[in-house]
């Protein structure tokens, strides 16, 4: 009769195996790592015909340009810049109603998305109540959720200002077919 450890090694080579097999059947593969910032391009542009009640809707658009699928975890942080590349005021609240960030699979090519809502016009206590309530924001800095994953920026099409302070309330991500 073998030695317990020797059964408990053989179970272990029998479920190894038995994993592997159920992995292949199911097409899982291997698990897609996260994406870095450089393999990925950004884009933050109003969204047609979303002005309402004094908002408006900017999409977020991130797009895999490296050769492999990759993922984003998460709601990245976004700072908001002017034309010589300063801070703006920024504050990325969870939209309500949208659900809670989850982890999104980038195919090579494809992109992942969130909405982005928030005033252009209408000011909050401390803020110009006269013409425009912040500067216009011209780039935004997106910077993953992932740790060390990094940061890229887009151009803000078209440049607005963003009241209430740069409050915006941001959607988690999800796959864009």
């Amino acid at each position: 009769m073998a030695s317990p450890p020797a059964v408990w090694a053989a179970a272990s080579v029998v479920a190894f195996a038995l994993s592997a097999i159920a992995s292949d059947a199911s097409g899982a593969g291997p698990k897609p790592s996260p994406c870095a910032a450089n393999g990925l391009t950004a884009a933050f542009t109003k969204v047609p015909n979303s002005n309402a009640a004094g908002s408006v809707i900017y999409s977020l658009r991130l797009t895999n340009k490296g050769t492999a699928t990759c993922t984003v975890s998460g709601r990245p942080r976004l700072q908001l810049l002017d034309a010589k590349g300063k801070n703006l005021p920024t504050r990325v609240v969870g939209a309500a109603g949208k659900g809670k960030p989850g982890t999104v699979s980038i195919k090579r090519g494809k992109s992942a998305v969130a909405s982005a809502r928030f005033s252009p016009s209408v000011a909050a206590p401390g803020e110009s109540q006269k013409g425009q309530c912040e500067p216009n924001a011209v780039r935004i800095r997106i910077t993953l959720a992932s740790p060390g994953r990094g940061s890229l920026a887009a151009a803000v099409r078209p440049p607005t200002p963003v009241c209430q302070h740069g409050n915006i309330e941001l959607s988690p991500l999800r796959a864009h077919k």
